[in-house]
């Protein structure tokens, strides 16, 4: 019998599918006991406060674009105004996590402080370069209503589709490397 993700076609999580696996194999061949127990809760916890926590910020960003830019008289100058904030939130996201949970792995270990530095002077330069590409790029294109804020927020999609397919892959890397690093830390 099709396993029901299969026959109704539902999206299947290998991180799920490997956590999953490890605490049943774990289960079955030493016992529950050898499960711990806490850290599956944290796992678990964060696959539900995660895509919460994802969901508040999004709507937030979406009501403050609406406000601050869709529903205004003048669409184009205010996209001019503050998509290089919305640049500046996002490259900040981008590197601290990269700073945070990236560096570490080559072996750079940097204080919070240091990170948050780090991240805010990579931010605002991402903003400043926003500000001085805008301002070039899109003068004279407030004829254009609509679709011309759709080109000015265009370079803030190609880094968020950028630092998605980092996330993706980074991730497809710890889900394949993972269990294994997990088998030869208990051999």
């Amino acid at each position: 019998m099709a396993a029901p993700c299969l026959l109704y076609g539902w999206p299947v999580s290998t991180t799920h599918s490997i956590i999953g696996a490890i605490i049943g194999f774990a289960c079955l061949s030493v016992g529950s006991e050898a499960v711990d127990w806490h850290t599956v809760q944290g796992i678990v916890g964060s696959w539900v406060i995660t895509p919460f926590i994802s969901g508040l910020f999004a709507y937030f960003i979406f009501l403050s674009a609406q406000r601050l830019i869709f529903d205004t008289d003048r669409p184009i100058l205010n996209a001019k105004r503050f998509v290089p904030i919305y640049m500046f939130l996002t490259a900040f996201i981008i590197a601290m996590v990269t700073i945070k949970k990236g560096l570490k792995h080559v072996g750079l270990h940097l204080t919070t402080l240091e990170s948050v530095s780090a991240s805010i002077v990579l931010s605002a330069l991402v903003m400043f370069f926003g500000v001085y590409y805008i301002s070039r790029k899109y003068r004279g294109d407030e004829s254009q209503g609509f679709q011309g804020v759709e080109r000015i927020f265009s370079l803030l999609m190609v880094v968020t589709a950028c630092a998605m397919a980092f996330a993706h892959g980074s991730n497809d890397v710890a889900n394949a490397i993972g269990p294994l690093s997990a088998i030869v830390a208990t051999v």
